[in-house]
């Protein structure tokens, strides 16, 4: 799906950094999957909904197609990396902080994973794959970039949310959640859930979250 987007809805360093990316066929393999989502979704679905952040979240798959040195874009555009004590990096440019994120199947829990063919270390979550079913490229114009669906991104934050060992960003989850209600596929949100092996645990803090947001649509 190919939607048109307005670039001027993000800051300028922001939208700055996205362009900067997409011109190095970075968004091939990636996508922008943090709550800078919602000012696209805000703009096309017409939402009610205001951003509280300055950190930017991508998503990268195994990568096929792009080979790009994101470092070396991120420096040219001013951002500096910072690792952790556990070797994950980080880009910063001022109060902006960018961090990858990648799928994790299973087994132990592991600080980063090295994307070779980009030059980072990405975080490696659960559920990640889930955003790139059935993305959604906005094109600006100028360049494009990928986004998850509105649904896929749903029902990633219903788990999240109970995952959160932060009150405050479990209550953001659970607020863009609700933001996003009514434009909600039903029927699509569905197929999505039941493309995933989802624990029992899992299944439960889906129905969770959705009671908390009083989503009535998720299937049982």
């Amino acid at each position: 799906m190919v939607i048109n987007g307005d670039a001027r809805i993000f800051p300028d360093e922001v939208r700055e950094l996205l362009q900067g990316l997409a011109v190095e066929d970075f968004f091939a393999d990636g996508i922008l999957c943090g709550s800078w989502v919602m000012l696209v979704y805000r703009l096309h679905h017409k939402l009610a909904y205001a951003l509280r952040t300055e950190d930017i979240d991508f998503a990268v798959e195994t990568t096929r197609h792009c080979a790009a040195d994101v470092p070396g874009i991120l420096k040219k555009l001013g951002y500096l990396p910072v690792l952790d004590v556990h070797g994950l990096e980080k880009f910063v440019k001022g109060t902006f902080s960018i961090e990858f994120l990648i799928n994790r199947k299973g087994g132990k829990d592991a600080p980063f994973v090295a994307v070779k063919q980009m030059k980072i270390r990405a975080l490696p979550l659960p559920f990640v794959s889930m955003l790139f079913i059935d993305p959604i490229t906005v094109d600006f114009g100028a360049f494009q970039i990928r986004i998850p669906c509105v649904e896929a991104l749903f029902l990633h934050k219903l788990i999240i949310a109970q995952r959160r060992k932060e009150l405050s960003k479990s209550k953001k989850d659970l607020e863009q959640c609700a933001s996003l209600i009514p434009v909600v596929d039903a029927a699509k949100l569905a197929a999505i859930a039941g493309s995933q092996r989802f624990s029992k645990e899992t299944k439960a803090a889906i129905l969770k979250s959705a009671r908390e947001i009083g989503y009535p649509g998720f299937p049982g």
